[in-house]
């Protein structure tokens, strides 16, 4: 295995590292060559982030950010002796532009708020500094070595041609050809995550379009088409709903801008007559392509403007979270690199409900994300330099008289707000890639308005620093070498342990729980402040009996991550373990406290239910244990369940309401779930239906009750009885006719005491008659549901009319597919 080398002694990789960065320096003395190696090292780094991806590492991507921060930080380092050190020839200088105060600013303020962050959480803040400096060196780097028109124009080839090269291989993964191969689901293209995927089409891809618009000829115009085509495609097809909501951003400033100093405004000859005839014409288009859009394309569509169902759900509790991270610390934030440690103690109480994981690494959106980890001064430096900068593209735009160049300019700046706006729903700045385009597509923006080095002027200084010669040994330029030397040698260092801490490991180092737990200690000393680390070698001690030891790591674990969503059991599970061993009751009261605190952050059944097993089983207390936490045993039952259908409806749209398959997945959950029949349950949801009642709830409301009731139509029927007047009086969707469906069902019918009376199921199947005709309703399910009525009326005849009726669809109803159905017509018609 190639990674092999990173077995061998750290001085040994420090010092080849040493001496490639001592051969690059003496290579690079003349300004014209370190000049090229740095404009070659910009679109190299490019299109290295977009294409990697390793098997040899347990995080496929970890070479990204690893490659991507040693060569940018090299070349800084590089750059900065030579700058410094009065070397001749002299080494290119900053160039002044009015982005480099703003981008100063922005990393200044990242560097007290990393300062301002918790001891505890220093490494996660130095993690972070780390990466924003190399992006925006990265921003410095590009900006002032894409100097010219033919590198800036080789620039943009390099990305677009990156952005195809990329989309079409995304494009054969879809028809099921990849060479890659994937541990889990199959990514996309070489990113393996579709939003960052999208992320990075949404910035590339206009651009593209845009010069296909604004070239002339036929081969230009065709090669940007079928480029824009493959991002725009991949786009599609991916359902990336932050993507299209940057393309909705995107399309009405295209059609701005067209009517503005586009070919539509120099062809119609006017502002208003142009944007009155595009207008027109966008909402033609518009609505041709909402009438000719399959169902599921436009039920992601309208997916978008929700907060109900799905991602958005999740969203919007993640935001809310993160608003409270903002009012508890609103200056400087909580701190850079702390969100996923300290985003569980600010997780609202409800997160199971919406589909929260217990660990959330960050809060999907970039604009939150910056808001609360660096606070109101460091959001206001980061929104202060996309105003300037946006504000800097809008005056330029009116300002260029080529068309071509107007379109090309146009096509990066409206797609680089399209990236923002896509950014602003997800975290893709927080990954290699999208970090990247972002901050080269805001160097090459900005070297376009600041302006190019003139050809005779570059030719003649470079013809006469040709005439000086190059002579090393000058005090200022040794000291600044080994200074250079230094700093490259503990970026070395560092990147090593990072890829060692990380690389996959070989059988025999995990075949056994001791060779596991001997990796662990390993990758411990690489990165100590990996949490999940210190989780898992607490684990196999636990597993191993040691539980003393395994205490000792977890105490750890608690010093750099307080808010671990799954410490807090575990630490409760030692201690219980060596209250047995002692009978010590220090430690089983230590237990049951980190019992309660983790059903109480954590908000789950898996918290809840040991707290009542604690309670009855150590501390002789039943009634503590049952009615000090059957409330909350109930709102958490509650929680997952909801969660399922609300978060999981999302998902499954593709499905129709009748099919088998999501019928089998509802009764799955129900008995997972509920299959105890417990009588505090059981209760609960008829105390639920009487208020539901009582209130005149929402529809959604109903619809989730009854579904839930209809669960316990055997066991109890008084609250079904409930629950189908409730469902009759609001029934509005095929999916309300089919919770009641799912209760007749399963309803005990007779004038015994326990049963259904009969009058009910009577009344509700006049009512259906009465809805027989109703538009909203399929017809062959209320034909279903007035056989099934029928059918417990002991009314065969009927029942068979009707179920006769229901036959096309005979596969997704229950009576007629286990056969009923043809028995009681066989039973009607002697």
């Amino acid at each position: 295995m190639w990674t092999d080398f990173l077995d061998w002694p750290s001085s040994y990789l420090i010092l080849m590292a040493s001496g490639g960065f001592l051969c690059l320096f003496f290579l690079t003395r003349s300004s014209r060559v370190f000049s090229s190696l740095v404009h070659a090292s910009v679109l190299f780094l490019i299109a290295f982030v977009v294409f990697h991806v390793s098997s040899m590492f347990e995080n496929g991507i970890i070479l990204k950010p690893v490659v991507f921060q040693f060569v940018v930080f090299t070349l800084f380092l590089m750059w900065l002796i030579h700058a410094t050190a009065g070397s001749a020839p002299p080494a290119p200088q900053l160039a002044p532009s009015p982005m480099n105060i703003p981008v100063f600013v922005f990393y200044s303020v990242c560097v007290l708020c990393a300062a301002w962050t918790p001891r505890r959480f220093w490494y996660g803040a130095l993690e972070w500094s780390v990466k924003q400096a190399a992006v925006v060196l990265f921003f410095f780097l590009a900006f002032n070595f894409v100097n010219t028109r033919k590198r800036w124009d080789q620039a943009i080839k390099t990305l677009l041609g990156v952005m195809g090269l990329s989309s079409f291989y995304g494009v054969l993964q879809l028809q099921g050809y990849d060479f890659i191969e994937w541990e889990g689901a199959r990514g996309c293209a070489t990113f393996g995550n579709k939003d960052i995927f999208a992320s990075f089409l949404t910035y590339t891809a206009p651009v593209a379009l845009m010069m296909a618009v604004g070239s002339t000829g036929l081969v230009r115009p065709a090669l940007y088409g079928i480029l824009a085509v493959l991002g725009l495609y991949n786009i599609w097809v991916g359902e990336t709903r932050g993507a299209w909501v940057g393309l909705m951003v995107f399309l009405p400033a295209w059609f701005y801008f067209e009517c503005r100093w586009g070919r539509l405004n120099r062809r119609l000859g006017g502002l208003k007559k142009a944007m009155l005839i595009g207008l027109l014409a966008g909402t033609l288009g518009i609505s041709l392509a909402l009438a000719f859009m399959s169902q599921h394309r436009l039920d992601t569509l309208k997916s978008i403007f929700q907060t109900q169902l799905g991602t958005n759900l999740v969203r919007v509790h993640m935001w809310w979270s993160a608003a409270r991270m903002v009012w508890d610390s609103p200056l400087l934030g909580q701190g850079m690199g702390t969100s996923h440690l300290t985003f569980p103690y600010f997780r609202v109480d409800n997160y199971q409900r919406a589909g929260l994981s217990h660990n959330t690494d960050f809060v999907h959106s970039e604009e939150l994300q910056i808001l609360c980890e660096q606070g109101i001064l460091g959001f206001s430096a980061w929104m202060s330099m996309l105003v300037i900068f946006l504000y800097m593209v809008c005056r330029k735009l009116g300002t260029i008289r080529e068309q071509s160049d107007r379109y090309l300019f146009f096509g990066l700046g409206a797609s680089f707000i399209a990236g923002i706006v896509h950014d602003s729903l997800n975290i893709n700045l927080r990954y290699t890639t999208s970090m990247v385009v972002f901050w080269f597509q805001m160097a090459i923006i900005t070297r376009y308005m600041t302006g190019f080095e003139e050809p005779k002027e570059r030719k003649q200084a470079l013809k006469e620093a040709r005439k000086i010669t190059a002579k090393f040994g000058a005090p200022k330029e040794i000291v600044a070498l080994s200074l250079g030397l230094a700093g490259v040698s503990l970026l070395a260092y560092g990147q090593i342990r990072i890829l060692r801490g990380n690389r996959i490991p070989s059988k025999n180092e995990t075949s056994t729980m001791a060779a596991a737990h001997k990796r662990a200690l390993k990758i411990l000393k690489c990165n100590p402040y990996d949490h999940e680390v210190y989780y898992n070698v607490a684990h196999y001690c636990f597993l191993e009996g040691r539980y003393r030891e395994a205490l000792q790591f977890q105490d750890r674990l608690l010093q750099i991550a307080p808010n671990y969503a799954q410490i807090h059991p575990a630490i409760s599970d030692t201690r219980k373990k060596l209250f047995e061993e002692t009978k010590s009751p220090g430690l089983l009261h230590q237990s049951f406290l980190d019992m309660e605190y983790a059903a109480i952050l954590n908000n789950s059944a898996d918290g809840q239910l040991p707290v009542v097993q604690f309670c009855t089983a150590y501390l002789n207390d039943t009634s503590r244990g049952r009615y000090h936490n059957q409330f909350l045993m109930w709102q958490v039952l509650d929680d997952s369940m909801r969660n399922y259908y609300r978060y999981w409806n999302g998902f499954w749209t593709q499905f129709d309401i009748y099919a088998h398959v999501r019928a089998l997945l509802h009764q799955t959950l129900w008995e997972e779930n509920l299959k105890s029949h417990d009588e505090s349950i059981t209760n609960y949801w008829l105390y639920r239906i009487n208020v539901n009642r009582k209130i005149g709830p929402s529809r959604e409301e109903v619809r989730y009750t009854s579904k839930m009731a209809a669960r316990f139509a055997e066991a109890d029927p008084l609250i079904p009885q409930h629950a189908v007047g409730m469902i009759v009086d609001t029934m509005r969707q095929n999916t309300d006719l089919l919770y009641l469906i799912s209760i007749l069902e399963h309803l005990n019918v007779g004038l015994r005491r326990g049963q259904a009376p009969p009058e009910m199921v009577q009344q509700v199947r006049t009512k259906l008659m009465q809805r027989a005709g109703d538009p909203a309703l399929d017809r062959f399910l209320v034909a279903y549901a007035l056989g099934v009525a029928s059918d417990k009326l002991s009314d065969p005849e009927s029942a068979s009319a009707f179920f006769q009726f229901a036959a096309p669809a005979k596969a997704s109803y229950r009576i007629i597919r286990e056969g009923r159905y043809s028995r009681r017509r066989a039973h009607g018609d002697s």
